[in-house]
């Protein structure tokens, strides 16, 4: 049974693990795009890439969580994609603080498509969370 919960988990199983490989395989990509986001200049620091290297245990551990959650029950299901929404939810704030806090208000590309990207992702999840919502009052 294909359903919007369901695809939703997929789509974050799928988005964690390719983070994950991202992260392990070439982590100067990631803190390079993290760095221009926020209009930092020069090459990303041996620690950067620490960092997002260390990163990638956890999207690896964040897809593993999720690909379990759908074999479990409906409720099950709902408290993964409200942990989810809350996740995207402050992701957005991260996304947006670069274009608060800016002075010229000139922000990269890169940021303008991390705050789309987690807007979508955050009104995806938390649709997915609604209509799991109504499952668990009324089951069909």
């Amino acid at each position: 049974q294909s359903t919007l919960e369901h695809n939703v988990i997929i789509l974050h199983v799928v988005a964690f693990i390719l983070m994950g490989l991202s992260g392990g395989c070439d982590p100067r990509a990631i803190a390079g795009s993290v760095q221009v986001g926020h209009n930092f200049t020069g090459a990303p620091s041996d620690l950067s890439d620490d960092l997002v290297r260390s990163c990638a245990v956890g999207w690896f551990t964040l897809g593993a969580m999720c690909s379990r959650v759908l074999w479990l029950t409906l409720h099950a299901k709902e408290d993964a994609l409200w942990v989810l929404s809350v996740f995207h939810g402050i992701n957005l704030l991260t996304f947006v603080r670069p274009l608060v806090m800016e002075e010229e208000r000139r922000a990269e590309v890169s940021t303008w498509m991390n705050l789309t990207v987690g807007v979508v992702l955050f009104a995806a999840t938390v649709a997915a969370t609604r209509k799991c919502r109504e499952l668990v009052i009324e089951p069909k």
